[in-house]
C-alpha cells in the first residue's frame, strides 16, 4: 500500500459565511423583516387555495419575524408594525387551531 503524500501547503481556514445583502443600519435591517411580514400577510389574504400547512407555516415565519424585530429594536414605528404583525398571525394561528378541532 502507498501511503499518501502530505502536500506542503497550510491547510485553508474555513470560510466564513457571507451576507447576501448589506444593510447599512439596524433600522434597515428590522425594516426589511417587517416587510418581509407584511408582504407574506398579503398573500395570505390572496391564496384562497392555499393548504392548511402552508398557512401555517406562513402564520410561523410572520410571527418569528416579528418577534425577532420586538426583540432587537427600541423605534416605536418599527415596534408598532411587528405588534400588528405578531396580532395577524395569533389571531389566525388561532382560528385555524379552531377549525381543526370542530
Amino acid at each position: 500500500m502507498t501511503p499518501i503524500q502530505l502536500s506542503d501547503q497550510e491547510p485553508k481556514a474555513p470560510r466564513k459565511a457571507r451576507r447576501t445583502k448589506h444593510f447599512e443600519t439596524q433600522y434597515e435591517f428590522h425594516n426589511r423583516l417587517l416587510v418581509r411580514c407584511e408582504e407574506r400577510i398579503e398573500e395570505l389574504g390572496m391564496l384562497d387555495t392555499i393548504s392548511r400547512d402552508e398557512k401555517m407555516t406562513h402564520l410561523q415565519n410572520i410571527e418569528l419575524l416579528a418577534k425577532t424585530v420586538l426583540a432587537q429594536t427600541e423605534e416605536d414605528d418599527l415596534i408598532s408594525r411587528a405588534q400588528s404583525a405578531l396580532a395577524y398571525s395569533q389571531t389566525h394561528m388561532a382560528e385555524q387551531s379552531f377549525s381543526t378541532s370542530e
